[in-house]
């Protein structure tokens, strides 16, 4: 069974939405915890103590395929010190290995069923979500973001994580 904590939410330059139900910049990211495409968990306490980048995706959406070209660089420049999960908004298992096979998605994918977007606030994807090291969400970016946002944005996370 799928089940996730409410999170947060941020907009897209950092802006913040009040809502009881929603966390805010600069608040400890509660727990999620996603479908594998195997069919294991993916928790958040598999994250716990790295930076974490989340992007939410549909096979569907064409912007979420130009952008994660963009990613997949960037993994390759910062996975060891960030890490990345992406995330399949609401589609079946099929699509989201495909989504991953077909751009060469080297990070690990889960499955939303819509809890993770319910509590986490998604209204626009793709979408990206900064947690650093200790768990404090730095923000939420709806829509594709550019090649310099998102080094800038992993660059500060880095930074954070050797601050801490």
């Amino acid at each position: 069974m799928l089940a996730s904590a409410a999170i947060f939410v941020v907009g897209s330059t950092l802006s913040t939405r009040a809502a009881s139900s929603v966390a805010v910049a600069g608040k400890r990211a509660p727990a999620f915890l996603l479908e594998g495409p195997d069919g294991g968990d993916v928790t958040s306490h598999t994250y716990a103590g790295r930076p974490l980048l989340i992007n939410v995706f549909a096979a569907w959406c064409g912007t979420c395929r130009v952008e994660e070209p963009l990613l997949v660089r960037a993994y390759g420049r910062y996975r060891d010190r960030v890490a990345f999960l992406g995330v399949d908004e609401q589609e079946g298992v099929a699509r989201a290995k495909a989504f991953a096979r077909d751009l060469a998605v080297p990070y690990p994918i889960a499955l939303d069923a819509g809890q993770f977007a319910a509590s986490y606030g998604t209204t626009k994807i793709p979408e990206t979500i900064l947690i650093d090291a200790r768990g404090i969400v730095r923000g939420v970016h709806r829509g594709m973001l550019s090649e310099a946002d998102l080094e800038r944005e992993l660059h500060a996370l880095v930074t954070r994580k050797a601050e801490s």
